[in-house]
């Protein structure tokens, strides 16, 4: 039987299915194709973005920490560099100096406050002010409490000033009662004004210090010109003096009483008995021993100031007489009044010499190298020797040069022998050079070559002043004395020209052993000779080569 298809199975009502391909045929779409993974990525982005922000502010932060911490170290090193410097600090001010420390320490804090923050964000300024106040208020109540301490010292400073000038005005005026209680009533005051505040007990106790060391300042001074006044005084206001300062007070009362007495009878004795012998038997007089020593200390006292005073006024009317007679060759020059002062020895000298002239035909070298040793370096010595005496001893000029020489010490010129003083130091070191000793415990045998030298010295010295019109200078010295050390100017056999001469017949003993082994022990002229002859060949000039040189000249001049 034929079976009839229904409207289902025959397709009818139903939408053919076309197996035609379309672009979208095989895509399947969901959420994500509508756009629903780009709204997650854009919230992964936004995520991100947020917690970069977050990283960027911790960075941030930890920059304006370090930077706030860094800006304090620097500010704080500053500020304790402006309150500690050792030279400028606030803290270097003393007394009045101190005042006004804080207002200048209020500005200058301030001052690297604004200057370390320049620059700084507002998170690092914000980190920085909170260390910083802190440690501004922990420096400016230093400061004020530095300020209080150092103006509370001047102003005991000031009151201590203030009481030591009531006293120096109380001595300076100790005969004017008046003033004297004037300069205590000011002491007084200026104590109780500066104490205010302190314990009435303090106040009194000061008071009471002032008042028994200005009395005892007084009474010293007094004590000096009418110890029987300040004895006076001492009843008077001793009940003001503390216990332990009247022991020393009653002790140098009696002590002025005694030296009042001892002054009074020595005053007496001198005006009253003109020699000495007179005097000292006024003195056995006395009958209190302690004052008749005292009095005899007095009179010998006296005594020593006229001898000395005679003894200068003899020295110096002898020089200005043995001027004369050595100028005009005549003692009836000399005006009576200072030939009759002159003690009868010089004149004697005198006469013997305008008559006969002097003693000597030649000058001893040694005795003259003493005068002249003597002249140069202790002059005070030399203005007191008899000249008198050496009239053997000098030749004619040599005499009277020393003559001359002692007159200007005594009248006060010595430029010459300030002049001279200079020579002998550059000679002395010359002649150490060369070996030869000029100290006082040189040999026989140094010191005589000494006393030639230095005369040979005093002779061209004055030999080239009279050629050039002018004394040498110190560098002309130097030549002159080389000249003589080496050339052999000098005429003497015992002199000799050094250790660097080329006669024999003039070398010091001893220069056969001489070995130069040091630059400054050659004269100056032989070094600019050995400095010359080294560059003329071509060699370096130095110490070495200039010793080689001169020890060879050495060896060659001593065989």
């Amino acid at each position: 039987m034929v079976k009839v298809p229904t409207a289902s199975e025959s397709g009818v009502g139903q939408r053919q299915t076309n197996n035609i391909s379309t672009p979208f045929q095989n895509v399947r779409a969901g959420a994500e194709s509508f756009g629903a993974g780009t709204g997650r990525s854009i919230q992964r982005v936004g995520q991100s973005v947020g917690q970069f922000g977050v990283m960027m502010k911790r960075v941030q932060d930890e920059e304006d920490r370090a930077k706030a911490y860094e800006t304090y170290t620097l500010a704080s090193e500053q500020s304790r560099s402006f309150l500690n410097d050792p030279e400028k600090g606030i803290y270097q001010r003393k007394g009045s100096n101190a005042l006004g420390s804080y207002k200048d320490s209020l500005r200058g804090i301030d001052d690297i406050y604004t200057k370390s923050t320049e620059g700084l964000s507002n998170g690092a300024r914000a980190r920085f002010d909170q260390l910083w106040r802190a440690k501004r208020e922990r420096m400016l109540e230093g400061v004020s409490r530095f300020e209080v301490q150092q103006r509370n010292a001047f102003k005991q400073q000031s009151a201590e000033a203030s009481l030591k000038t009531s006293i120096n005005d109380a001595v300076e005026n100790f005969n004017n009662p008046a003033y004297v209680d004037e300069s205590v009533k000011t002491g007084e005051a200026v104590i109780k004004d500066s104490m205010i505040g302190a314990p009435q007990e303090a106040v009194d106790l000061k008071v009471k210090e002032f008042r028994a060391g200005i009395h005892s300042a007084v009474i010293g001074r007094m004590v000096e010109d009418d110890p029987l006044g300040a004895k006076e005084y001492y009843e008077k206001n001793k009940d003001n003096i503390l216990p332990s300062q009247k022991v020393a007070i009653e002790k140098t009362l009696d002590d002025g009483e005694f030296r009042a007495a001892a002054q009074t009878a020595s005053q007496q004795i001198l005006k009253n008995y003109p020699t000495y012998i007179e005097q000292k038997k006024a003195v056995g007089q006395i009958k209190n021993d302690k004052v008749r020593a005292e009095v005899d200390d007095i009179i010998e006292t006296h005594q020593s100031e006229q001898v000395k005073i005679t003894e200068d006024r003899q020295r110096e009317l002898s020089g200005e007489a043995w001027q004369i007679a050595l100028d005009t060759n005549d003692p009836n020059q000399i005006p009576i009044n200072q030939w009759a002062a002159l003690d009868e020895d010089t004149k004697k000298q005198i006469k013997i010499y305008t008559q006969n002239g002097s003693g000597a035909s030649k000058t001893d070298p040694q005795r003259w190298s003493d005068l002249y040793t003597m002249y140069s370096q202790n002059p005070q010595e030399f203005k007191k020797v008899n000249l008198s005496n050496e009239i053997n001893n000098l030749s004619e000029s040599d005499f009277k040069d020393f003559v001359k020489k002692q007159q200007e010490l005594v009248s006060g010129n010595n430029i010459n022998q300030v002049k001279v003083r200079t020579y002998n130091q550059i000679a002395n070191d010359r002649l150490a050079a060369v070996g030869i000793s000029t100290t006082s415990s040189a040999s026989d045998s140094d010191a005589k070559k000494t006393a030639i030298f230095f005369r040979a010295l005093t002779d061209e010295i004055t030999v080239f002043t009279e050629q050039n019109n002018k004394e040498p200078n110190n560098q002309q010295v130097e030549d002159i004395i080389d000249k003589l050390l080496i050339k052999g100017v000098a005429k003497e056999s015992d002199l000799g020209t050094g250790r660097f001469g080329t006669d024999p017949a003039f070398a010091f003993q001893g220069a056969k052993s001489f070995v130069a082994d040091d630059v400054d022990d050659i004269p100056v002229r032989e070094r600019k000779k050995a400095i010359a002859a080294l560059e003329q060949i071509g060699a370096q000039p130095t110490e070495e080569n200039i010793l080689k040189l001169v020890n060879k000249k050495l060896a060659n001049d001593q065989k």
